[in-house]
């Protein structure tokens, strides 16, 4: 009743098996009939009889019972030089660990990124990222939804399984001094940006406390930079950017969360039946994709993740943050070049269950963003 596994080329029981390191004739073995013995069975043929000569030590072999099973037994198995001994059936002691070398060759730090100072700032700092070098378990096992070709972390609002950045230094050009920038959120690290006139740093991180993504920026200095949370509103990064700057970078606008009721529960009873036709009557291949839409739910938890808020924000605290337009499920947005107007690309709410998000059909909005114009839609396309 238990799965083979390939191993070394042959199909073993995973769960029976016993490697050990030590010097020596190399023997493999598997258990006696009771438990105190370790036992290798090979299946499916998966060890031909003139292969027997390489099971030395003490080694017999059964007569195989049939033309698919051979079974082999030792009373007491030899070890396997350079393999330390591991047992696959006990769990009280948690996760193993293979050897430091192994260790300290997985989690070896990546070659860090780099972002040089705009030019308008003389290009004098370098910010140096530093990408985490896997995720962890606690990565794998956050909830994850699939719509419309999207994958996302629906309680972080960024794309599931996405690396990021564990620390942000500076490096000056000149005198190849560095700088640590101080009071780091304890999340992963995203969407890192110069200002486009270079005076300060932008980036979005995960907050543990709350489990959502923030903004934070800070200065570069020939200090220790310390980093300030911008605001507490929580951002999305998962259907469209999570920030965007406005004119030279003293202004940004934000894709946050509005207050929101919990997401929607599928229903045991379904509302109605889940119908697909072709009333031409006529072949019509089409290409197939993962993840898309499959019913009532998966579009009101679409329609309930997109959804998002439109707000521009004064980096310095000078101003209260404007929302700019109603909710809406936005994809793309960007501040025109003389900071007066955004345009803004939002799904229209026609969702299709054949294709990706991508594919969906959107409108495209123009809001004012000056004289207290926020909100008022001056255009659609």
């Amino acid at each position: 009743g238990m799965s083979a596994a390939s191993f070394w080329g042959f199909r073993v029981l995973p769960s029976l098996l016993l490697l050990a390191s030590s010097s020596g004739t190399t023997t493999l073995a598997a258990a006696l009939k009771n438990r105190s013995s370790p036992l290798l069975a090979w299946t499916a043929g998966a060890l031909p009889t003139r292969r027997l000569p390489h099971l030395r030590g003490g080694t017999a072999c059964a007569p195989p019972s049939s033309a698919s099973s051979l079974s082999c037994f030792a009373p007491a198995p030899r070890l396997v030089p350079g393999l330390r001994a591991l047992s696959m059936t006990g769990s009280a002691q948690g996760y193993l660990r293979p050897p430091q070398d192994v260790v300290d060759l997985v989690e070896a730090a990546p070659t860090p990124s780099i972002l040089v100072q705009p030019s308008q700032a003389g290009s004098e700092w370098v910010v140096l990222l530093q990408p985490s070098s896997m995720l962890e378990l606690e990565d794998l096992a956050a909830p994850e939804l699939k719509l419309a070709g999207v994958r996302f972390d629906p309680e972080g609002g960024v794309p599931s399984r996405r690396i990021g950045y564990s620390s942000i230094s500076l490096l000056h050009r000149e005198t190849k001094k560095t700088a640590t920038v101080t009071n780091m959120p304890a999340g992963r690290i995203y969407s890192v940006r110069w200002s486009p006139l270079g005076d300060r740093v932008v980036f979005t991180a995960l907050d543990p406390s709350t489990g959502g993504m923030h903004l934070y920026s800070f200065t570069p200095s020939d200090g220790n930079p310390a980093a300030v949370k911008v605001t507490p509103l929580p951002l999305s990064g998962v259907f469209a950017a999570s920030f965007a700057f406005v004119g030279g970078g003293d202004k940004v606008l934000l894709n946050t969360i509005p207050p929101r009721p919990a997401a929607p529960e599928r229903s045991r009873v379904p509302s109605a039946p889940s119908i697909q036709s072709n009333t031409l009557g006529d072949k019509a291949p089409a290409r197939t994709f993962q993840d898309l839409l499959g019913d009532e739910h998966d579009e009101a938890l679409l329609a309930y993740h997109a959804t998002t808020q439109l707000v521009l924000l004064q980096l310095d605290g000078s101003a209260p943050p404007q929302e700019i337009g109603p909710p809406a499920m936005l994809t793309w947005y960007r501040a025109s070049p003389d900071a007066k107007h955004v345009i803004v690309e939002a799904l229209s709410g026609e969702f299709s269950r054949a294709v990706l998000l991508s594919r969906f059909a959107t409108d495209v909005l123009i809001y004012p963003l000056e004289g207290g114009g926020g909100g008022q839609r001056t255009g659609q396309f």
